[in-house]
């Protein structure tokens, strides 16, 4: 059965944001070293030096699950489940509620 539907994962998206800020974090602290110490032609070449920090672009990578039903005898069913290909991250819920009574 194929995947209901297909999207970011967000543990993926978690971790690429970590990174990234990480990477802004380092140039920050590049360019505030630099500033008031260097001269203003300087920081300005510095500036066009430091690199642009990648955007966040996740691959969607995880595939979501959808079941409902409803039983001849009136319990209705929902289960969600999902999974990442990438980092192996998965999540599952069902619930049934009797709906006739």
């Amino acid at each position: 059965m194929g995947a209901d539907n297909w999207t970011t994962c967000p543990k993926c998206l978690a971790e690429a944001n970590k990174a990234k800020d990480k990477i802004e974090t380092a140039l920050g602290r590049r360019l505030k070293a630099a500033y008031g110490k260097v001269s203003a032609e300087e920081y300005k070449k510095l500036l066009t030096e430091v690199p642009t920090p990648p955007t966040v672009l996740v691959a969607e990578t995880f595939a979501e699950y959808v079941e409902f039903d409803m039983s001849k005898t009136g319990k209705f069913s929902v289960h969600y489940s999902a999974g990442c290909r990438t980092c192996g991250f998965n999540f599952e819920f069902k619930h049934e509620v009797q709906a006739l009574k």
